[in-house]
């Protein structure tokens, strides 16, 4: 299995670096002589343990919208859904975790064993599945194997679990207008008989996301969103709906509103205020 390899995506388009990382030379120069010099055949390179950090530490929301913190020692996923992480192979891209004492036993029952594992696909999308739950050891649990090849059945018979990297904007909002705004990583809900946009790429470190506008939307149906948000000097929420009837992720991303301007940055209009609930 694949090193985890985290995915962050820009909401603007960037000139693509060569970085010379896979630029290897194979010198064939001396193929034809022979080695006359004796192997020493008796030593066995052992495999060296992975003594780095935990690739997966973060916080992350699932498809599910159900928020995952993830630290070297725990797997957090709510109050009865704790995994206490006693070993991690980053190269394998999988855990070994004692389920929590509270724990709900429709996760694994309480201080059983779990294994985690974890796949980043070619796109960056990142996939979990919990491949056991309920091993009586630690090492019995880490006997379990899910199959990476088959991500809607390949996890004990059911779909992995995609989770994404929390937004930085994330929860429920109302705006200046009082429209309810239901935002996660994989959606923006508009309204109360919502306008629904698919994230397809975001990024905290830009302020912005890319989404596609759901077939039944009332506006550009099929099209793409740009939304970009912001602070004032207040701390108070700021969005603006950039674009909303792009042909494409690259023609939403051209789109860009002047954060500097609030009251007429977002083409020509004001940014929208909103407000927030009930953060997840």
């Amino acid at each position: 299995m694949p090193i985890l390899l985290l995915t962050f995506f820009a909401c603007e388009e960037k000139p693509v670096e060569d970085s010379g990382f896979f630029d290897i030379v194979i010198d064939n120069s001396n193929s034809d002589t022979e080695d006359t010099e004796e192997k020493d055949d008796t030593a066995i390179e052992e495999p060296v343990p992975d003594t780095s950090d935990l690739t997966l530490i973060g916080t992350y929301t699932d498809d599910n919208l159900v928020t995952h913190t993830i630290t070297e020692e725990l797997w957090d996923a709510g109050p009865e859904r704790i995994f206490n992480i006693s070993q991690f192979d980053n190269l394998s891209g999988f855990l070994i975790a004692q389920n929590g004492e509270t724990n709900n036993p429709q996760y694994g029952n309480p201080e059983r064993w779990s294994k985690f594992q974890w796949y980043n696909t070619e796109n960056g999308e990142l996939f979990y599945c919990q491949s056991i739950s309920d091993a009586e050891s630690e090492d019995a649990a880490l006997t379990a194997n899910a199959n990476v090849a088959d991500l809607s059945l390949g996890c004990a018979g059911s779909p992995w679990t995609e989770i994404r990297s929390s937004m930085d904007l994330n929860g429920d909002f109302v705006d200046g207008d009082g429209e309810p705004h239901s935002i996660n990583p994989f959606a923006w809900a508009i309204g109360t008989a919502p306008s629904l946009f698919h994230i397809e790429e975001y990024s905290n470190d830009d302020d912005c996301a890319i989404a596609q506008n759901d077939s039944a939307n009332g506006s550009a149906p099929g099209l793409y969103s740009k939304f970009e948000w912001t602070t004032d000097a207040d701390g108070v929420w700021f969005y603006c709906h950039s674009t909303f009837e792009a042909t494409s992720i690259d023609d939403a991303k051209g789109a860009t509103a002047d954060r500097e301007d609030l009251l007429t940055g977002c083409n020509t209009n004001p940014w929208t205020s909103l407000t927030q609930n009930s953060p997840r």
